[in-house]
């Protein structure tokens, strides 16, 4: 069980920290194109947001390994798409400078949001199963 709860606030934190980067991303798009078009502050401050995010990543893999181990297969794979769509928004922007226009920023919250659903409902069904178990 601590296992699975220790897995679960690591990827709680995960999506916080996409939620923060992806929000201070669509504030800054509103009137820019390219990061090179922000203010020196607003870019630092994605810059900033994407270091939080790249933090919180770190251990995802390790997350992963361990929910696989513990059964929870389904839950692992949410997470890793989850993570692989946060990645497709976070790149471009990053890597290519080009801010995300607000439906590609729509589209990427739903998508990701899917996963973290998916990924609770998931988590949720092996917490119940444990707690029958005991």
């Amino acid at each position: 069980m601590d296992a699975l709860e220790s897995g679960s606030e690591r990827a709680e934190h995960f999506f916080q920290r996409w939620r923060r980067f992806r929000s201070f991303v669509g504030g800054a798009t509103k009137h820019h194109v390219t990061l090179d078009e922000l203010p020196d502050l607003a870019r630092l401050e994605i810059f900033k947001r994407n270091e939080e995010l790249l933090d919180a990543s770190e251990d995802l893999y390790l997350v992963v390994a361990r929910l696989r181990l513990l059964g929870a297969a389904d839950a692992a794979n949410f997470l890793l798409e989850a993570y692989d769509d946060v990645f497709v928004f976070r790149d471009p922007v990053i890597l290519e400078s080009q801010l995300p226009s607000k439906e590609s920023r729509e589209d990427a919250r739903m998508k990701v949001q899917s996963q973290i659903n998916r990924f609770h409902e998931a988590m949720s069904r092996h917490y119940l199963a444990i707690n029958k178990e005991q």
